[in-house]
């Protein structure tokens, strides 16, 4: 039974794998209209090169008024406008090695009113090998060998916060959800409080006997 367990754990390791090693980008779902903290976490595939450089492009679609970069350390970054419009952010300089991941960071907003962006990115490796993130993911087929980082965009939401990093809750004290899961934390903790004391009295009563 065990050898049985071990060989479901392992096959679903294996069969999950690929997906981990994509180039990402959270959060996966973002409002129109926000202003939004994007991190592109780029794990390094390669067994014995070292990522030496990363490149988000952004699609045309993807107008932000407002782009500012998080500094990562031991990288140098390169913001690319034509004109006012930001089309890319680079980092270079640090390396990435084997086994190894890193998250870049990025404030972008507003975020435009559209379905989905496609953040298409590429890895540039020490022996000078390109691996393009940039294909696009189709709903209902079998995702591609290098999907593109993917946000789904969905309609509302507003400029929270003016400018910068999402806020969350709105400035007027909106609630986010944070209070019903607080309540329904301390119910679950006082009724496991209640539950471990009657265990206790109840076992006392046992030895008395």
């Amino acid at each position: 039974m065990k050898k049985v367990i071990a060989l479901v754990v392992a096959l679903v390791v294996l069969g999950a794998a690929p997906a981990v090693a994509h180039v990402t980008v959270t959060p996966g779902e973002v409002a129109a209209g926000s202003y939004v903290k994007l991190t592109f976490r780029v794990p390094n595939e390669s067994p014995t090169e070292r990522t030496v450089e990363i490149e988000v492009v952004f699609p045309e679609a993807a107008t932000f008024r407002s782009v500012a970069v998080k500094p990562a350390p031991g990288w140098d970054h390169t913001v690319t406008r034509n004109g006012d419009v930001v089309t890319a952010v680079s980092w270079a300089g640090g390396e990435i090695g084997p086994d190894e991941f890193m998250e870049f960071d990025l404030s972008v907003g507003p975020v435009p009113e559209v379905d989905v962006l496609e953040l298409k990115t590429l890895q540039t490796y020490s022996d000078g090998e390109v691996v393009r993130w940039i294909d696009p993911v189709v709903d209902g087929e079998d995702a591609p060998s290098h999907p593109a980082p993917r946000l789904v965009v969905t309609a509302g939401g507003g400029e929270a916060g003016g400018h910068g990093i999402d806020d969350g809750a709105a400035a007027d004290g909106g609630s986010d959800g944070t209070e019903t899961a607080t309540f329904l934390a301390l119910f679950l903790a006082g009724a496991a409080l209640m539950t471990a004391v009657a265990a206790l009295v109840m076992g006392r009563r046992a030895l008395r006997r």
